[in-house]
């Protein structure tokens, strides 16, 4: 029998979702698995190009901090949900 969350220790509770965050990232890397070469090259693309324009956004414009702030948030779900490191 697992023990409840509130009845774990600090340690615990740490290695639980540890647990957690990593069957999370093996179920979306079988997801990605199934993708063809051709639907990871567009993937990769685009992070590319993403990754590309919010740099040189940064750099040519003054943006307002919410645009950039938002325009990072959507690359760091991307990353996630597709398991790609920041480069």
């Amino acid at each position: 029998m697992t023990k409840k969350l509130e009845n774990m220790t600090q340690e615990e509770r740490w290695a639980h979702f540890d647990k957690m965050r990593e069957k999370e990232r093996e179920d979306r890397q079988k997801r990605l698995e199934k993708l063809t070469d051709e639907q990871r090259e567009a993937i990769s693309q685009m992070k590319k190009a993403c990754e590309s324009i919010m740099s040189a956004y940064q750099e040519m414009y003054h943006p307002n901090w919410s645009d950039i702030v938002q325009l990072d948030d959507a690359m760091r779900n991307f990353n996630y949900q597709l398991n790609q490191e920041r480069d």
